[in-house]
């Protein structure tokens, strides 16, 4: 795409809602009046793709792996009623909710796919939408979770459940959302990326001041109650609030960023050129008839005369 069609869209993306289905491509006239034209997502077959019965049976495998690794970290967690504590596991919670969401849209949009593929409406709306908002969360988290652990938390030892919750989970929601799918991430999608960010943070706060304690210090296993030894706000809280705003401010616009961009490599699923007239909320056929209609008059006269 040039240069200039890329800014258009971006823009375009930005006036958008924040699951916009609209995609600009370059359009087939060159006139300079009209560099790209608008064609609309496919929701169905981009969230129920083809061959569906490989598709759907790849995306139950994923789901199934994920929510297995979720039951392996709550049980070999010594402390489970703290367990919801670290953000690794607010991400891997989000992140299951993802591959639960994933195959419920795939198999529900293959059983009833709905009449207008170019609209998001009824009960296809929500469960898409929950799909895709979820997407959007999990993969730029898991991304920076993972880059967070391994920078910052990272003690030398790691089994298969902590690699996977630290490093796997981006493969796996790569796989499923990016290379089946192909569900495309909007920049106004950063705004709930940073919400989840901002609730983390702000329970770290609430953690550290409430007296809720750390049951890894009464063990002996730490030397203080925080949650972590880098976000320690009564002992270090300059360290602390530096982090948070790292992580706020940068962190995550741009890991988002870069996930919009991977998500934008693979080809879009776009309604077909005979679905045009669903994308516009039937224009086109009213426009159709308005040409009908416009030149049913002009035939008049010539069959009168003749």
């Amino acid at each position: 795409m040039p240069a200039c069609a890329c800014c258009t869209a971006f823009q375009e993306e930005l006036k958008g809602p924040i699951f916009d289905l609209s995609e600009q491509s370059p359009s087939k006239d060159d006139t300079p009046q009209d560099k790209t034209s608008t064609r609309h997502l496919d929701i169905k077959r981009t969230f129920s793709p083809s061959p569906r019965l490989p598709c759907i049976g790849a995306k139950i495998f994923l789901m199934a792996w994920t929510i297995a690794l979720l039951i392996q970290s709550i049980r070999k967690s010594t402390h489970k009623s703290f367990w919801l504590a670290y953000l690794t596991h607010w991400s891997f919670v989000f992140a299951s909710a993802y591959f639960i969401a994933s195959v419920s849209s795939a198999i529900y949009l293959a059983r009833r796919p709905p009449s207008n593929p170019g609209v998001l409406e009824g009960g296809v709306g929500v469960l898409v939408k929950s799909t895709w908002i979820l997407f959007a969360i999990s993969l730029p988290t898991e991304i920076l979770v993972a880059i967070l652990f391994w920078t910052l938390q990272f003690d030398g030892n790691a089994d298969y459940v902590s690699i996977m919750l630290h490093a796997g989970i981006v493969g796996l929601l790569f796989i499923d959302g990016i290379i089946l799918s192909r569900i495309p991430l909007r920049m106004k999608q950063l705004l709930p990326n940073l919400l989840f960010c901002f609730f983390y943070l702000l329970w770290t706060v609430i953690h550290a001041f409430s007296g809720l304690g750390n049951p890894y210090k009464d063990d002996g296993s730490r030397d203080d109650d925080a949650i972590y030894n880098t976000i320690a706000w009564k002992n270090d809280p300059a360290t602390a609030g530096l982090v948070c705003a790292g992580v706020f401010f940068v962190g995550y616009p741009v890991v988002f960023s870069f996930c919009r961009m991977v998500s934008r490599l693979p080809p879009r699923r776009l309604c077909d050129e005979e679905d045009r007239k669903f994308e516009a909320g039937g224009t086109a056929e009213k426009e159709e008839t308005l040409v009908n209609d416009e030149e049913a008059p002009a035939q008049a006269p010539q069959a009168v005369a003749y």
